[in-house]
């Protein structure tokens, strides 16, 4: 168990909260989010996506040919609302080491039991992950119900990325266009 009223270090490991989105009935704006990958400078690739503070769970794993891309939909609510998103590439180091230790058994000692101690060695593995590449971005926009916006995360390689948000807007009859989204104060940048 963890003391962290003593350890601060403590609250880095747990996972933050899950986002809680509106229902449908409630009023929300859709943010249609996509991330591009343009390198893969790792085996494995890691997504964290967070709207103000909470984890945005579920986002697949992009294919692993040419540009990889995932995409996911979120409902927000209106009103200011942060984005960050940050990625990993990495793999992991598998070493194994010889470990001691001892066990105490029961053991014929003349007339009585005596209490024995025995060494015991074993193997053990030890993983160890290791960073390859990475890169984290946020925005912080003005939501509207009923509005649609596009959160474009583009990675390119270690620590070069872009965030762009856009809203749809409708003209009429004719096609949506895209305009930049409005943002408050208190923009995220990069990591």
């Amino acid at each position: 168990m963890c003391a962290c009223w003593l350890l601060p270090a403590c609250a880095l490991t747990r996972p933050p909260p899950d986002y809680q989105a509106p229902a449908q009935s409630e009023p929300h704006a859709l943010v249609r989010l996509r991330l591009a990958y343009h390198d893969w400078p790792g085996p494995e690739l890691e997504q964290v996506v967070d709207i103000d503070g909470r984890a945005l769970r579920d986002i697949p794993q992009p294919a692993r040919r040419g540009d990889g891309v995932a995409t996911r939909t979120a409902l927000v609510r209106p009103g200011p609302v942060a984005w960050t998103i940050q990625t990993t590439f990495f793999h992991n180091d598998v070493s194994s080491h010889a470990e001691t230790y001892d066990t105490t058994e029961p053991a014929p000692c003349g007339t009585t039991t005596c209490m024995q101690t025995r060494p015991h060695t074993r193997l053990v593995n030890k993983v160890d992950r290791v960073n390859d590449a990475g890169c984290s971005q946020g925005t912080r926009f003005q939501a509207k119900a009923g509005e649609t916006y596009h959160l474009q995360y583009d990675f390119s390689a270690d620590q070069k990325c872009t965030l762009v948000c856009s809203r749809q807007v409708h003209q009429g009859k004719g096609p949506s266009a895209t305009a930049p989204c409005e943002t408050t104060a208190g923009l995220v940048g990069k990591h």
